[in-house]
């Protein structure tokens, strides 16, 4: 109840809630208006190459920035630069001059956003719970990511295929600058120590560097986590294709298949929220997550083919 009732928390999900929604409103909106223009599924490789490569890239000094400078500035910044960028989509749009050239310039900010964004939702957590409500707050958080993940598709699809491109985008500007409200009323206590302070960004991207490779194990999670991701991605530009083949409106088809990747977010969320994660062993836990993945490849594979007609 005490988690519940904690404002900066219910502050910082809400702003999440509402950003998340309207960015599975965006993907979902852009994904089928790559394929629509361009006809290529190399174009959609190459926007969404666009959208996480940047955050790979300055990563590496955007969480020495998390570090040292205000967090919650960062954080309303972020969103603010975010919404800007995608309303001035949305008004390209609405004035027929958006092309794939806009797509993949506003992609890389978006990305750069959220590189530093992403690393400084996680630090602020911990600054704003007691620290043995922290495991529930973080399982609140992948909930509500999971929760936007499972219906903003849904109901992007059924926004694109009736009310058209510029609504979307226009809509997902807006959630960004409503998040972006929502944050400026938290109230986050000071992080800095003079350690910190005193360094350098550069000289904390080197020692940050430094203690991943000193730990293997973690080491042995990020490359886990590389992998999955290239995978995930080889999924996310095969998906709009796929959606965009069977019967029916393909951006509904796409919304439908993206909700079931939020269920299983939801469901992971709930499950480890309940259960002591220290509870699964490493090896389970990696049997498990591969399982979920082949899983679902195999469904994908087995209702592409039923759909191609026969030689």
């Amino acid at each position: 109840m005490k988690l519940l009732m904690n404002k900066n928390l219910a502050l910082l999900l809400s702003g999440q809630f509402v950003s998340q929604i309207g960015d599975k409103f965006y993907m979902l909106a852009l994904a089928i208006w790559v394929l629509d223009t361009t006809n290529s599924p190399a174009m959609m490789g190459a926007v969404l190459f666009c959208s996480f490569f940047p955050t790979f890239l300055v990563g590496f000094i955007a969480g020495a920035f998390v570090d040292k400078y205000d967090r919650k500035i960062i954080i309303v910044a972020a969103d603010f630069i975010r919404g800007l960028v995608i309303a001035g989509v949305a008004y390209l749009y609405f004035l027929n001059l958006l092309n794939i050239q806009a797509i993949f310039i506003s992609q890389i900010l978006l990305s750069v956003c959220a590189a530093f964004f992403n690393p400084a939702i996680p630090a602020v957590i911990p600054q704003i719970i007691d620290k043995s409500q922290l495991a529930k707050a973080n399982s609140m958080t992948s909930f509500v990511r999971g929760f936007s993940a499972m219906i903003g598709p849904i109901l992007g699809g059924i926004a694109v295929a009736t009310l058209g491109y510029t609504a979307v985008f226009a809509f997902n500007a807006l959630s960004f600058i409503i998040s972006a409200a929502f944050e400026c009323f938290l109230e986050i206590p000071s992080h800095q120590n003079k350690q910190i302070a005193r360094a350098g960004i550069i000289s904390n991207t080197i020692e940050g560097l430094k203690t991943i490779f000193r730990f293997k194990k973690l080491i042995i999670i990020l490359i886990m986590v590389a992998i999955i991701h290239f995978f995930v991605g080889s999924i996310e530009v095969i998906i709009p294709v796929f959606s965009s083949q069977l019967a029916g409106s393909g951006a509904k088809n796409l919304g439908y298949i993206q909700t079931f990747f939020g269920l299983g977010t939801v469901l992971t969320a709930l499950m480890i929220s309940f259960y002591n994660i220290r509870f699964f062993t490493q090896a389970r836990f990696l049997q498990l997550a591969i399982g979920h993945h082949r899983g679902f490849l195999n469904a994908v594979e087995r209702s592409f083919l039923s759909q191609l007609p026969p030689h």
